[in-house]
Parts: C-alpha cells; structure tokens; sequence
C-alpha cells in the first residue's frame, strides 16, 4: 500500500468518541497535510444531520507516510464498531495502530503493531 498511518490508539478512539452516537460509519478524508475524521452522512439523511468532523495534523500521529495525492483528498469510508473495537484492544495492549490503505474503492488495511516482545497467555 502506497499510504500508512500509525497513531496511539486513544488518539483515534478520542475522534471517533466526539462524532455522533449511533452512526455506522465514519470517513477519513486524507491531505497532504491532515487527516479529517468525520461521520459519513448519506444524502437521504443530509438535511437533519449534524456534521462532525475532528482534524488531526500529522505531527500528532506517530508516522505519517502519504505518497502522491491527486488534488482532491482521498476518502475512505467504513465500519464504526469494528474499527472502535480494533483501537480498545489496542488501547488495551498498549500498541499502536497503523491504518495501510491506497484509493478510494480499495480495502483499508488495519493492524495492530503488537512488535516482538508483545505475548498472550492466560494464568
């Protein structure tokens, strides 16, 4: 994937906790220059919705690796609730978590960065 983010996990969840609740999807718009974090809003719903949307700059993320940008910001829009759920297990790793994705349309790859000294097990 030509584009990744890595960010701490409360940082994201922190943007994802200010949009309204019970939306079902969410849409991250990239820049060059920022990340916007904004509930997606379809037109059947524009007129009594309220927009939200949390702009983050790439001096707050832990790596920022953008490649070439067509003028217009790239969109990618997906889950809520999956994606609340991958950043609180993070959070409860203690891990941060990288976002891999390349067009709008495309996949957006998620993972958790766990390194090589990160174990499960139970007691």
């Amino acid at each position: 994937c030509p584009h990744h983010i890595c960010a701490e996990p409360r940082l994201l969840l922190d943007c994802v906790n200010n949009l309204p609740p019970g939306m079902s999807e969410l849409m991250l718009s990239v820049m060059p220059d920022e990340l916007v974090v904004k509930n997606d809003v379809d037109d059947n719903q524009a007129e009594n919705a309220v927009r939200t949307e949390m702009r983050v700059a790439p001096h707050d993320l832990s790596e920022w690796s953008i490649g070439q940008l067509v003028s217009q910001p790239l969109r990618i829009t997906f889950g809520t609730k999956e994606f609340k759920a991958l950043l609180s297990f993070a959070e409860a790793i203690v891990s941060p978590v990288v976002l891999y994705f390349d067009t709008s349309g495309r996949p957006l790859i998620l993972a958790v960065d766990v390194g090589s000294e990160t174990s499960f097990g139970g007691a």
